[in-house]
């Protein structure tokens, strides 16, 4: 199967996810009321930040490594990890809430974590379709099963928190059968060496995993300051990052999977003018649409939230730069990982959240607390950070950093020039229907011409 195909196909999956949560979200919420949907908030919370990272990264280094006794290995090890996490999880309900919900989180986490064990197991064997079962199926048995409890049980938050929980264990347990029924590890008994290989791989639970807890808390702690300055200003923030972060979480979810795969069998140095021309492609097609969404702002909020939200605006049309760059990258973290460099990627978190906390603080105690200051701080950090980050990877995979700087400046040339034409085209013609086709020919027009765009969309990578 093609690279082409099978980014298709966890596209395809992906959308399916989003889709199964729209379709369901309208008969749950009706079920339950806000101050369930609360409950179950706190406990998705807990259950996604302590999720995440359930195997301690040991799930990662399954895909890299080529001796099956050694996958083996890991496997086992990221099953001990998942315990832990689960008990961690466990200790935390029982200290803030109570045994039923202490029960709940170490499950769910249990099941969380076991569901991206079996994926990464079937993503190393290169068995998509399994992969992406495990993607919809919990999609759409956690709805199913909060729906199930809300309407023959009752519909309360521990009720919407156990269904999602019955969810998670049941595509854990489908994936648990999928990989008996692949024998897909050896059987070899466990002993000394399981702890050799978990000690040769620190590097994915000191880094790894150290730097996906903080890219979380570092979110968790901009909400919380930007609720404290103003509660409006926390919702406008994460509704726009909502819609604008929401391709680059699609081409994350889409493409990192087999973007992993494929450089962990190959020398990354092979590829590097095949992941150019990728990244090329991606900014080219996404900047005429960039262009269009923040010229026509007022219009996108009004339509997605209505007249209420217009204060928003601004944070929207400011995001759309970070939304750009994280579009960029989000499918190129993995690669940090193939090259031995989860320390670097820990070191440039640990840089960004430091300085994204000196922001807040001035803002806070310098600068009383001047929101759209704020905003623009932390967008100027993100775009640097973005940038330095791509840069970082680009010289850790020896690539040319020359390649890298006239990339960076073919991206800014671009946005303007397609910024001027929809702008051009906006105050021209007051006609909608006229604009709209004029948009699409100039976007169409460029798409043919433009080598990179044609090279990606007519072939697949070799």
């Amino acid at each position: 199967m093609s690279h082409r195909k099978k980014i298709s196909k966890t596209f395809a999956a992906t959308i399916s996810s989003q889709l199964c949560n729209f379709i369901f979200l309208p008969f749950i919420s009706r079920l339950y009321s806000p101050n369930e949907f609360s409950q179950w908030a706190i406990f998705l919370v807990i259950v996604m930040i302590i999720g995440t990272v359930a195997t301690f990264k040991y799930a990662d280094a399954i895909v890299i490594e080529v001796n099956n006794e050694e996958r083996t290995n890991l496997f086992y090890g990221s099953l001990l990890a998942i315990f832990i996490s689960s008990t961690i999880g466990a200790t935390i309900g029982l200290f803030f809430f109570s045994f039923p919900i202490a029960l709940l989180l170490f499950l769910s986490i249990f099941g969380i974590g076991f569901q991206t064990l079996s994926q990464q197991v079937f993503l190393k064997n290169t068995h998509l379709g399994r992969f992406v079962t495990i993607t919809f199926l919990n999609s759409f048995l956690v709805p199913t099963f909060q729906l199930i409890s809300g309407k023959f049980i009752a519909p309360t938050g521990l009720f919407l928190i156990a269904g999602a929980t019955t969810g998670y264990l049941l595509t854990a347990t489908i994936g648990f059968l999928l990989i008996i029924n692949g024998q897909y590890l050896s059987r070899k008994p466990l002993d000394k060496s399981l702890f050799k290989t978990l000690i040769r791989y620190k590097k994915f639970p000191l880094f790894s995993m150290s730097y996906t807890l903080l890219s979380a808390l570092r979110l968790r702690a901009i909400y919380f300051f930007m609720h404290n300055i103003d509660p409006s200003l926390n919702s406008y923030y994460a509704q726009s990052e909502k819609l604008l972060y929401a391709p680059g979480n699609f081409m994350g979810a889409a493409v990192r999977p087999i973007f992993f795969n494929l450089i962990s069998q190959r020398k990354i140095e092979e590829i590097e003018g095949q992941i150019i021309s990728l990244l090329n492609a991606i900014a080219k097609i996404a900047l005429p649409f960039m262009a269009i969404s923040y010229i026509y702002s007022v219009e996108i909020i009004n339509l997605f939230f209505g007249p209420k939200w217009m204060s928003m605006v601004f944070i929207f049309r400011i995001l759309h730069f970070p939304a750009f760059f994280l579009l960029l990258i989000n499918w190129l973290d993995r690669t940090f990982d193939v090259l031995d460099a989860q320390f670097e990627l820990f070191r440039l978190e640990i840089i960004f959240v430091f300085l994204t906390l000196i922001i807040i603080a001035i803002v806070f105690l310098l600068l009383n607390k001047k929101e759209n200051l704020l905003i623009i701080a932390l967008t100027v950090n993100s775009v640097i950070y973005y940038c330095f980050w791509l840069w970082r990877l680009f010289v850790k995979a020896n690539f040319s950093s020359i390649k890298f700087l006239k990339m960076l400046s073919v991206w800014i040339i671009t946005i303007l020039c397609w910024y001027l034409f929809m702008s051009f085209i906006k105050n021209s013609f007051d006609n909608f229907f006229i604009r709209i086709p004029i948009m699409i020919f100039g976007i169409l027009a460029y798409a043919f011409f433009d080598k990179d765009i044609r090279a990606n969309t007519t072939k697949s990578l070799k």
